[in-house]
């Protein structure tokens, strides 16, 4: 299959409306008399396609990788294993920023330092513990709640591959939706049945009720590449767009119902039923048009989202706790609404590009010493 350069061009505006999620713009502040909360809203619900639309073109990516390698599973070991370190390397890095912040909040308070490492470190112990670590990626920290996204990939991976190699993607396509369907219980309509499996704990944000089924679209789409192309090629691109905006208005149409009926008792809005056909025909608008973002710089950033993803909520932490701290009003002004998430973003690039330059020198370093 030639490459496909419109996936990293779209990722790029993925991974912005995702850093949107995060440092929220607009929320508290007024633009032009109308109140930012309400663009707020907007705002965070259209984002709502970014990680489906990560997670498709994984899926996507891994599925012709599959299809293209001599040895199948040398290649899903090479990359699952490539998953498993990225995860770790940053599982890590968030709990050594979180230890320092409980330093520098408990030198600030005049309180034991001694006793807030102990404190820090006993929230990792225990079986419970360790079941969050593996389902949802939780370091305990305040800038790791984003890291689920790579547990659940990991996972969802695995279970392609197990699915593929006895045949049955089709099968795992159909049990996927329903369980994502099924999913839909424990975020935004949990207002239609108050199950107690999903609480504050156990969230249908994961690999089982969402990350599977979006990698396993992305795979499968992969696998029947030449049959799509064939009954998309009459059907003008336009078409997608529409669908996409159709979707877009559906999915905030979701949310201003669910939050009308059951405000009370949703406990989390990552999902709806549209996002479903709002990824799936994005993501047939980028496999028709795939020489979109060709030589562009905005899929050269988007081939490296991923990092971006990982880095982004260190800077957003990080200035909402000095903002608060210093009590600074930016938070109100247009302007910081407007600057705050593009600056993040160059910010989490650059910051990760210098982390896989060390790594990159450290590695040399090593190998021409041993």
């Amino acid at each position: 299959m030639e490459r496909n350069y419109a996936i990293d061009y779209v990722k790029f505006w993925a991974i912005l409306f995702i850093v949107c999620i995060h440092t929220k713009p607009f929320k508290g502040a007024m633009v032009l008399g109308v109140e930012g909360d309400d663009i707020h809203l907007l705002i965070n619900t259209f984002a709502r396609f970014g990680v489906p639309f990560f997670f498709v073109g994984s899926g996507f990516l891994y599925g012709q990788k599959l299809l293209t390698s001599g040895n199948q599973k040398e290649y899903f070991n090479r990359y699952f294993l490539k998953l498993v370190k990225l995860f770790i390397y940053w599982y890590l890095f968030y709990i050594l920023y979180g230890l320092v912040i409980r330093i520098v909040n408990a030198f600030g308070e005049g309180s034991s330092i001694g006793a807030a490492i102990l404190e820090y470190v006993d929230s990792f112990i225990g079986v419970e513990e360790f079941v969050l670590f593996l389902v949802y990626g939780d370091a305990g920290g305040p800038a790791s709640y984003h890291l689920w996204y790579l547990p659940a990939l990991i996972w969802s991976i695995l279970t392609v591959f197990v699915f593929i190699k006895r045949n049955r993607l089709n099968v795992l396509l159909g049990i996927s939706l329903c369980l994502n369907l099924f999913g839909l219980l424990g975020q935004t309509y949990a207002g239609i049945v108050d199950w107690e499996f999903f609480n504050s704990n156990v969230t249908s944000r994961d690999a089982v009720f969402f990350g599977l089924f979006y990698t396993t679209l992305g795979c499968s789409i992969a696998y029947h590449y030449k049959w799509i192309r064939q009954k998309i090629a009459q059907v003008h691109s336009s078409v997608f767009v529409l669908l996409v905006v159709v979707f877009s208005i559906t999915q905030i149409g979701e949310r201003v119902v669910a939050t009308m009926l059951w405000s009370e008792e949703i406990k989390g809005v990552d999902f709806y039923l549209s996002t479903i056909f709002l990824t799936l025909s994005l993501f047939l608008f980028v496999i028709k048009n795939g020489h979109i973002g060709k030589g562009s710089i905005l899929a050269k950033v988007g081939k490296n989202a991923v990092g971006i993803y990982v880095a982004h909520t260190l800077f957003v932490d990080l200035t909402f706790m000095i903002l608060d701290s210093y009590e600074v009003g930016l938070r109100q002004t247009v302007v910081f609404h407007l600057l705050f998430t593009p600056i993040v973003v160059v910010l989490a690039y650059l910051f990760y590009s210098l982390v896989q330059f060390i790594k990159l020198e450290i590695k040399k370093r090593f190998e021409e010493n041993w």
